[in-house]
């Protein structure tokens, strides 16, 4: 009867001790022997990369609220290490469309009015504004600039850029980037590669690299990351709208590997959504973007 009462006993101490490991471990975030045992990292082969769907999520940030141009609340670089540093302005839009078919798209939160917009460029226009080329902004980032100069960012090449923003741009003599995500044009809601040859042959719009599918680089592999940004360029080089030196994060999402792939592919300047308009010649691929609404310019500092 004792020995029984003993094991017993015995048994009732390992309970116990157990009870408290497994809470400790629970504790701490560790995992139990056992448990341990259980996990396995499993290697999944890449799919071939697919276009991502046309109805493409509103970027996280709201429609801006009138600010300074040159405002943001992320620290600033420091001139002496990034430097020279200066302040030129670029803004960036999405559709610009009547409000109507913006709410019947439910795109309410990435629109600009297009009875807006071109108030918007009348008002460049009429301030004496030069809209610069990707290219001339990386040298103004460098070298400055003469008077008052801005660049016009157009992210997605929506097909509402061919109706109601090229031809705003137009009649104010206004040059404008275009950044394409290449395998969604053609598909509802995109321009086609005709109406982007069309706009070409005006002289006053860039097109820029957005990626093949409109990607997030920002968890993607490598080889996803150089088949995206290379496949791209290479279309837009095939269409005859190169040499593509310029390149645009979709979602504003960044990487790491992002800026070496960029420099290998001849890529010389990439553009957040970071808010300001605080540029350094020395963070080429990181170019902070003012992301317009439905207020007048003079609104944001211009």
């Amino acid at each position: 009867m004792a020995a029984k009462k003993t094991i017993l006993l015995l048994v009732l101490v390992l309970v116990i001790i157990g009870v408290v490991l497994m809470a400790g471990w629970k504790k701490t975030g560790l995992i139990s022997p056992v448990s341990k045992l259980s996990v396995q990292t499993v290697n999944v082969a890449a799919p071939t990369p697919v276009p991502e769907p046309t109805s493409i999520p509103s970027p996280s940030a709201p429609s801006p609220s009138p600010d300074s141009i040159g405002a943001s609340p992320i620290p600033l670089p420091d001139p002496l290490v990034y430097g020279p540093c200066r302040i030129i302005p670029v803004l960036m839009y999405h559709h610009i469309q009547p409000k109507e078919e913006a709410q019947a798209k439910k795109q309410l939160s990435i629109s600009v009015n297009n009875d807006v917009f071109a108030s918007q460029m009348a008002y460049l226009a009429s301030r004496g504004y030069t809209a610069l080329t990707p290219d001339q902004f990386l040298q103004g980032v460098a070298s400055g600039v003469q008077g008052r100069s801005i660049l016009l960012t157009f992210d997605d090449a929506y097909e509402d850029f061919y109706k109601y923003a090229y031809p705003e741009l137009v009649k104010n003599n206004l040059r404008a980037t275009v950044f394409v995500p290449t395998g969604l044009v053609g598909n509802s809601d995109y321009m086609n590669w005709s109406q982007i040859s069309e706009i070409k042959s005006s002289g006053l719009v860039t097109f820029a690299n957005h990626t093949w599918s409109h990607k997030n680089m920002g968890a993607a592999s490598e080889e996803t990351i150089r088949y995206e940004i290379s496949t791209a360029k290479t279309q837009l080089e095939e269409h005859g709208l190169g040499p593509v030196t310029s390149f645009a994060y979709p979602y504003g999402t960044e990487n790491l590997k992002v800026d070496s792939i960029m420099k290998e592919m001849g890529i010389t300047s990439a553009f957040t959504t970071v808010p300001g308009s605080y540029q350094c010649a020395k963070l080429p691929y990181d170019f902070r973007r003012t992301r317009i609404g439905n207020s007048p310019l003079s609104s944001y500092g211009l």
